[in-house]
């Protein structure tokens, strides 16, 4: 088992089908089918369920593919280590999709300001998928509505406050 198997497994898995996983990895489709059948001989389970109207992930393969985002992410985090400079991969964000816009605007302006050489991906998903993915490493933050704050959450500021933030280099730098 090597990486490259499970970043090509990562990719499938997220983009649902193995064509655009292929895209997703830079590889065409049968050296990613071939690596991925490599994989699920070397585990000895099933990782994706193939149908006539593409595959979904398999019980299985969920459970490999948490453990594979943390080896990937934990990979990258060795290379930072290893280098005089972070890395710069962007930061994934997982975004509740009735946050208002302007809202979500807003604070992408202030962190690109904040490092403007630092490069950001949103996507859009549901309270328990965001939660879901930010605990496997899909997300390294996410950006939620919450009318009360839960234990453990900090309350979001207003609008107000964050454009008087003196929003310097608070922001943690870590390569996860």
């Amino acid at each position: 088992m090597d990486l490259k198997q499970l970043r090509y497994f990562v990719a499938v898995a997220d983009a649902g089908s193995f064509s655009a996983g292929a895209k997703r990895a830079f590889v065409k489709q049968p050296t990613l089918s071939a690596a991925i059948s490599e994989l699920e001989k070397e585990l000895k389970i099933e990782l994706f369920e193939r149908g006539a109207r593409g595959i979904t992930v398999t019980a299985a393969g969920h459970r490999i593919l948490d453990r594979a985002r943390v080896i990937l992410r934990e990979s990258e985090l060795l290379k930072a280590a290893g280098r005089s400079e972070p890395s710069r991969r962007p930061v994934r964000m997982g975004l509740l999709p009735t946050l208002p816009s302007t809202l979500v605007a807003s604070v992408l302006g202030r962190l690109r300001e904040l490092d403007p050489n630092q490069g950001w991906t949103t996507e859009d998903a549901s309270i328990s998928q965001l939660r879901q993915r930010l605990a496997t490493g899909r997300y390294d933050v996410i950006f939620t509505s919450l009318d009360k704050p839960e234990r453990g959450h900090l309350q979001p500021p207003s609008r107000k406050t964050l454009r008087r933030l003196p929003l310097r280099r608070q922001v943690r730098r870590t390569a996860r």
